[in-house]
């Protein structure tokens, strides 16, 4: 299986286009999910274009949670990914309005004192025929949803089950907290041996100290890899990085990187720019 990064907010790839949130390309020899869609369609668009990745060709389409770096790009895309099904989580008419800041003053979805980081009531309409991963299941032959693990939000990550390699945890945003989506992993797929850990671990306004935990979680895993993207924080790669050694693998940009790709096979390889 191939995990190649279509949005995160970082690049040194030349003619790609990055922006906040993350969007993966998962793929094998039948099958091609994208896990999230970031916040900007045109952009998720481009790069699909550049990397010569038909749309006719994305078979799933699974939003790990409505937070719109991950999801809001669907709103225009809704008729662009006509052959895709799509799985989104239990609590997409949830509204999550945070205070306004200075990250979020470009948006328009906000009011005089908040944004609203998640779909407006009057975007949800074309959401009515998704499947909704209320629990776990299978996506695909050994590919399964944790389902809709309790946080604010609701999210989802997706499993690879390797049988007696182990299971790959890909993950959107980690709002459950790593240790949850992990034990709901094992209990979806009934394998106990963590191979490897991809995606946002949320780590980014974490000290010292609480990555330390993190880690010391991680480290009783004995995983073979961890490939931290978009939410995990540079500083906290860095201190990952110090905790775990070797196991925590990125590119120049402090994370997997728009562009770069993941194989998972008999040994994990990876391409990163």
């Amino acid at each position: 299986m191939k995990i190649t990064t279509i949005i995160e907010n970082s690049t040194v790839t030349h003619n790609l286009l990055c922006s906040h949130g993350q969007a993966l390309l998962i793929e094998d020899e039948k099958y091609k999910i994208l896990f999230d869609v970031g916040e900007i369609a045109e952009n998720l668009v481009y790069n699909l274009e550049q990397m010569k990745i038909s749309r006719d060709d994305i078979t799933h389409i699974v939003l790990s949670h409505n937070h719109i770096d991950h999801s809001g790009a669907m709103i225009k895309l809704k008729n662009f990914f006509l052959k895709s099904k799509l799985f989104i989580t239990d609590d997409f008419e949830t509204q999550h309005l945070k205070p306004m800041g200075s990250k979020y003053k470009y948006l328009k979805n906000y009011d005089s004192s908040n944004v609203n980081l998640s779909y407006s009531k009057n975007e949800l309409e074309y959401l009515k025929n998704a499947t909704v991963t209320t629990r776990g299941q299978q996506i695909i032959p050994n590919l399964y949803t944790t389902g809709s693990l309790d946080a604010t939000p609701h999210e989802q990550s997706l499993i690879y089950n390797q049988k007696e390699k182990g299971i790959n945890i890909i993950l959107g945003c980690s709002h459950p907290g790593i240790e949850k989506i992990v034990e709901e992993s094992i209990n979806v797929t009934g394998n106990n041996k963590v191979r490897s850990i991809i995606g946002g671990l949320h780590l980014n306004k974490m000290d010292k100290t609480e990555v330390e935990k993190i880690s010391k979680f991680l480290k009783r895993l004995n995983l073979e890899a961890i490939f931290t993207n978009h939410c995990t924080g540079i500083q906290q790669t860095i201190w990952l990085k110090e905790f775990l050694g070797d196991i925590v693998k990125f590119s120049k940009t402090f994370s997997i990187g728009v562009g770069n790709a993941i194989d998972i096979g008999d040994i994990i390889t990876f391409d990163f720019a």
